[in-house]
């Protein structure tokens, strides 16, 4: 229904709250196996975007922090499976996003896109696309001085 332009709904927390659980449940342990978490790195990305949301918004900071670095957790496990190039494109872009939180994971983030960028960056010079291959060049030197100005 709209009213005056604006959309007038009701927003279902305990969906969201349940969908985040759903979404990241699976990647809670240690071990999680490779299928639990491939091709699931845009709805990785999508629950800490949200949980991002639900910790500056909704929620207190212990509850909002936890879906946070859960979803960040499970990012991480995802990148260790095979990913398509769109979703790595997608992931370095959100790295600004996330590189200046306070979890533990994020280090290991930062370290694994250096890693991930350099390989794509391989790629593209094998096939001539400077373009990309400038942009990723300049991401991963941002990257590696970022350790250094903590």
């Amino acid at each position: 229904m709209q009213r005056g332009g604006v959309f007038d709904f009701q927003i279902n927390y305990n969906k969201i709250y349940n969908a985040l659980l759903a979404n990241l449940a699976p990647t809670f342990a240690k071990n999680v196996p490779p299928e639990s978490v491939t091709g699931k790195l845009e709805t990785f990305l999508t629950c800490r975007k949200l949980a991002e949301y639900l910790r500056e918004n909704i929620l207190d900071e212990t509850a909002g922090n936890f879906f946070e670095e859960a979803a960040l957790n499970a990012i991480y496990k995802t990148l260790h499976t095979q990913v398509a190039i769109s979703d790595l494109r997608l992931f370095f872009s959100e790295l600004p996003n996330f590189l200046v939180l306070n979890y533990p994971v994020v280090e290991n983030l930062r370290e694994l896109a250096i890693n991930l960028i350099q390989q794509v960056m391989s790629v593209y010079r094998l096939q001539n696309a400077w373009r990309e291959f400038t942009k990723l060049e300049y991401l991963m030197n941002m990257l590696k001085i970022f350790d250094t100005h903590k």
